[in-house]
């Protein structure tokens, strides 16, 4: 689990936000915010540290289960740089499955979504994303093209400069001359 959003079920309408706020501070658990039937924790919780508050608060008639995030355009597109730049979650998911996961539906419903929103399908979004970051990074002269392109999650650096090539017109090595050159 992922997540540190979480939505309070009540199973009896006298139990009150105020019931979670001083359990929780009571057992140490730190709340970013508090607000209608959502809460944030300010550190995440594994399946078994769920199982284990969920066990305590059902005298309280409370439980606390995993919030889905809101589906919408700019959620998506901060699943897909979740998955694009921190490689513990793009080794274990490929992006379809993560989307998936993270929205709680079809991969056709998200690609069907996200190419009517930016009329672009999520790959050459993906692409379009790491080329940007990847022209702010060659910026700096003291980071080299393999360094670059290994930190955006390539595989080779092959794919890289053809990638990049393909969207700029210029090899990684020719856009950072030209850069530097200007300045």
């Amino acid at each position: 689990m992922e997540n540190s959003l979480f939505q309070i079920q009540r199973t009896c309408e006298e139990c009150s936000f105020l019931c979670v706020q001083f359990f929780l501070k009571g057992k140490h658990v730190p709340i970013e915010y508090l607000e209608k039937d959502k809460l944030k924790l300010s550190i995440v919780l594994d399946k078994a540290a769920l199982k284990e508050l969920n066990a305590q608060l059902e005298p309280l008639h409370l439980k606390l289960v995993e919030a889905k995030p809101s589906f919408n355009i700019e959620n998506i597109k901060a699943s897909l740089e979740i998955w694009l730049y921190q490689p513990e979650v793009s080794i274990e998911y490929t992006c379809a499955k993560y989307l998936c996961k993270s929205f709680k539906r079809t991969y056709k419903v998200i690609r069907d979504f996200f190419e009517k929103e930016t009329e672009t399908t999520i790959s050459e979004y993906c692409i379009w994303h790491k080329i940007d970051r990847a022209k702010k990074m060659l910026e700096d002269p003291q980071k080299s093209i393999q360094e670059i392109a290994k930190e955006l999650n390539y595989n080779t650096i092959g794919l890289f400069n053809r990638q990049f090539k393909r969207k700029t017109g210029v090899t990684p090595k020719a856009f950072r001359a030209s850069f530097l050159a200007q300045k």
